[in-house]
């Protein structure tokens, strides 16, 4: 069940949720029948192989993918994981869209193989006020591609700043502070160092292994 939307709420919220997974005359973005029916037969032949998580992950290197497998087999075997996936199929909230009455940020990829930018831009239409944003990239994982965009996006919708993009390279500083007669001093306590060193190491049958002295 999901809960009706309170009108008085005015708080902002991220979170990943789905309209609608069912393809109709209103709504072509979702999967017909059938399609459907063989994505929940490869989720359970295939759930948690390298193959399947590369679906999600295209960009993602090897070690990536090898996580993101062991991932879902941690999660769920792949019979629970085909039972999720065909309650997630029945999920319409689209009637929902229309009383949310906070302020709301739909963002999608624009090459996005699993959920398809049309139908995050439908999303934010069907909000009173939703803003929608199409990001670069074909990743569908949120933390892939081109973090920086998307985070910068959600930390302008919660805290109405848009973040500075770093300047490429950088610029380094080195600043040297001396205190006057410190190198001396500092040659000083290295000497006393060693004559000490000199006259304990040979009880324990260790060698000293001297450094560069210091020099003005």
């Amino acid at each position: 069940m999901i809960p009706e939307p309170k009108p008085s709420s005015r708080g902002r919220c991220v979170d990943e949720i789905p309209v609608c997974s069912t393809n109709s005359d209103d709504y072509p973005w979702g999967d017909p029948e059938r399609s459907r029916e063989d994505d929940l037969r490869e989720v359970e032949e295939a759930w948690g192989s390298l193959a399947f998580a590369e679906n999600f992950a295209p960009r993602g290197d090897r070690r990536f993918a090898e996580w993101w497998a062991a991932y879902q087999r941690a999660g769920a075997g792949p019979s629970a994981a085909a039972a999720l996936g065909r309650a997630n199929w029945e999920i319409d909230i689209r009637p929902l869209l229309s009383a949310i009455r906070a302020p709301t940020l739909v963002l999608s990829r624009r090459g996005d193989p699993i959920g398809p930018p049309d139908a995050a831009r439908y999303m934010a239409e069907q909000i009173p006020g939703g803003r929608f944003v199409e990001l670069e990239g074909d990743d569908h994982i949120l933390w892939l591609g081109d973090v920086e965009a998307l985070c910068g996006e959600i930390e302008q919708f919660i805290t109405g700043i848009r973040p500075a993009r770093p300047e490429p390279g950088a610029v380094t500083t080195i600043l040297q502070c001396d205190v006057e007669s410190s190198t001396r001093l500092a040659r000083e306590l290295v000497a006393a160092h060693r004559r000490r060193a000199d006259g304990e190491l040979p009880r324990s049958r260790r060698r000293h292994s001297r450094c560069p002295a210091v020099t003005t």
